[in-house]
């Protein structure tokens, strides 16, 4: 008998950038470590404190997960009895655990890189699967984007009503994507989680910043360019939420592109 649920609720799916040259260099206890004592820790340490923000919340659905390969796959139930009774408010939610697992697996030299979706779909844990639109959708999403990050798929940011009221877990910026395009999108702010930017959460607090070049262990053309980009994309949000910068001892205020300042102000910036 098929043990199935259908599930309406905020789903995402993270990759594990580089996964496949790490198989070639480590031998499979490594590779479970690397999946069980790093980034599913990181995963159920995220939830923890997703679930520790609705604890006063008796009917808060829980976070739920599964992993297979080098895919992550997070969702979140939708509660009519709980605060968490709006796709908006449970993108935001599952938003802010995202963005606490990619910080985290930063410091663990782990890039991850996903979407969010929102909508209708099955899961059944025997046999094993997962079907459905949205999980289609931040598939398609997770594997464009030319970076270590999480967008959110157009169908479910057309749900969230007031950008505002998700800030600062989300923000609207730029999204680099294959063949040198870009394209505004809704995205997870994991920089707020990164060396101080927010003081709640344990894993921000006096850090240095991660080891990029670890975090991006490859010489290639194209993995270096999703590190330049992750590099940018933080500078970006870091540096937007904090007082206006000083480039050459002069304030400026109003950047606008933050790829494009950066790429010509990145050996100038004094107080980052």
């Amino acid at each position: 008998m098929i043990n199935e649920n259908k599930i309406h609720g905020a789903i995402a799916i993270l990759d594990i950038l580089g996964f496949s040259s790490r198989m070639e260099k480590l031998d499979i206890d490594k590779i479970r470590d690397l999946i069980i004592g790093e980034t599913i820790t990181n995963c159920i340490v995220s939830m923890d404190y997703c679930q520790h923000e609705y604890q006063w919340d008796k009917n808060a659905p829980k976070l739920n997960w599964l992993f297979f390969a080098d895919s992550l796959i997070i969702y979140l139930p939708i509660s009519k009895d709980s605060i968490l009774n709006t796709p908006q408010i449970l993108i935001e939610s599952l938003s802010l655990c995202c963005g606490i697992l990619l910080a985290s697996c930063f410091y663990k030299n782990i890039s991850l890189r996903g979407a969010i979706s929102y909508g209708e779909f099955l899961i059944s844990n025997d046999p094993l699967y997962v079907i459905g639109k949205p999980l289609s959708e931040a598939r398609e999403l997770e594997t464009i984007q030319e970076w270590a990050g999480v967008s959110i798929t157009e169908n479910a940011s057309k749900l969230i009503d007031d950008l505002e009221a998700t800030k600062p877990f989300i923000v609207d910026s730029l999204v680099p994507l294959k063949d040198s395009k870009q394209k505004n999108m809704f995205c997870v702010n994991w920089p707020l989680f990164i060396a101080g930017a927010y003081n709640d959460v344990s894993v921000g607090l006096n850090r240095p910043l991660p080891d990029w070049e670890l975090c991006f262990d490859s010489k290639s053309n194209s993995v270096n360019l999703k590190k330049e980009n992750t590099i940018y994309f933080f500078y970006a949000n870091k540096l937007s939420g904090s007082p206006p910068v000083l480039i050459d001892n002069n304030l400026s205020k109003n950047i606008g592109n933050w790829y494009d300042f950066y790429r010509i102000h990145k050996h100038k910036i004094n107080s980052i």
